[in-house]
């Protein structure tokens, strides 16, 4: 970037014209309010409108300005996402949570257990169970649980059943 200026526009010419358009622009919003504000009606709410809006609007659009150019100002400030210590010892319910983070980074599986008011995470090797000799082929999502020994549906609760 050059520079944080806006550039100006071409010519003289263009300045002029684009005050024509600004100052027609608002001869045109000035004349239609007046044609509505010369209504026979009651016109005091009307009034009540026009001046409340002519100081509302503005104003809300002079501190959203301001809030932008805040924000861009301050953009230099922070240059990455804030550093947080990521721990988890004890679980939303109040639980002490014991697990060894690194082997289950590198886990197939994982077993969650509340054992003694603790949530415990375990986890667990998958290897393919060989096929025996007059055995049938198996699917290839049969595995053997060598922690557990083979998971049932009756072993995994109500919602394996189904």
């Amino acid at each position: 970037m050059q520079g944080s200026r806006p550039t100006p526009l071409a010519s003289i010419g263009r300045r002029a014209a684009h005050a024509v358009g600004i100052a027609l622009g608002w001869a045109l919003f000035v004349y239609g309010w007046m044609r509505v504000a010369a209504r026979p009606w009651d016109a005091h709410e009307l009034w009540v409108l026009i001046v409340a809006s002519a100081i509302v609007l503005p104003t809300s659009t002079a501190f959203w300005i301001v809030h932008n150019v805040a924000l861009y100002r301050g953009r230099h400030r922070r240059r990455g996402t804030a550093l947080v210590e990521c721990r988890y010892d004890v679980d939303w319910s109040g639980r002490a949570v014991e697990a060894d983070w690194s082997t289950l980074a590198s886990a197939d599986r994982i077993w969650i257990d509340v054992e003694d008011g603790a949530k415990r995470y375990r986890s667990f090797l998958t290897v393919p169970l060989p096929p025996a000799d007059d055995a049938t082929p198996v699917s290839r999502d049969s595995t053997h649980y060598a922690s557990r020994g083979p998971l049932s549906s009756a072993s995994l609760g109500p919602q394996a059943a189904s």
